[in-house]
């Protein structure tokens, strides 16, 4: 009676599984189910046998700073054996990349840029849905960079109003309670839990952030 619905994320290794399953499936179609799928991780000659069993389905790739060329290899294949009528795809970052570092900032803009302008035509052309999931702050992109997917009608994936890193909209906290001023930069303020066992306000915690990394 509290839960309106929930995501199954899996490896897409027993996908044959789920849908022998009449109970998952009813809350599928009931819409109570999502089912999201590591696209890295299927097998595409599985999946072409079940997919169509699934009102709607997505395919999550994550955009690596390294051997991003088999990832596309992988989408483009992914396309041929599935329908965009039940198959939408969920593009992520590698959130594993600081991007206070100048080096990996610069790389992983031209891998980024690479993908997109190849993946998200590719994948609208051909019907399919695609979202991007964890958008990257805004610092990430330069001018040039808008400006060139907005020239594509791409600029969905450039900036995201969800990442606007000001003042007042900021930070992550973690399963820990450890509040971070971005995912992507890694900057840990120390627990918004204080020694009382209590959350700190907000307040409490944009001093504690400002203070501890005062701005230039």
């Amino acid at each position: 009676m509290y839960v309106n619905g929930f995501i199954l994320f899996t490896n897409g290794l027993l996908l044959e599984e789920i849908v022998r399953d009449d109970k998952l499936l009813a809350y599928h179609f009931q819409k109570r189910l999502g089912v999201t799928v590591n696209g890295y991780a299927v097998n595409l000659n599985e999946f072409e046998k079940v997919y169509g069993k699934f009102s709607d389905i997505n395919l999550h790739f994550v955009i690596p700073r390294s051997n991003a060329d088999a990832a596309v290899d992988k989408i483009t294949k992914s396309v041929e054996v599935s329908g965009p009528d039940r198959v939408g795809y969920i593009i992520s970052p590698d959130t594993t990349n600081n991007l206070l570092d100048d080096v990996v900032l610069n790389e992983y803009r031209n891998v980024y840029m690479n993908f997109i302008l190849f993946v998200a035509p590719f994948l609208m052309n051909s019907g399919f849905r695609i979202v991007i999931d964890h958008g990257l702050p805004n610092c990430f992109f330069t001018q040039d960079m808008i400006d060139m997917l907005a020239r594509r009608n791409l600029s969905m994936f450039a900036r995201n109003t969800a990442c606007q890193c000001d003042d007042r909209c900021m930070g992550l906290i973690d399963c820990d309670f450890d509040f971070y001023f971005c995912n992507q930069t890694r900057i840990n303020f120390g627990s918004i839990i204080d020694r009382h066992g209590e959350p700190m306000s907000y307040p409490e915690i944009f001093a504690k952030a400002t203070q501890d990394h005062p701005r230039k």
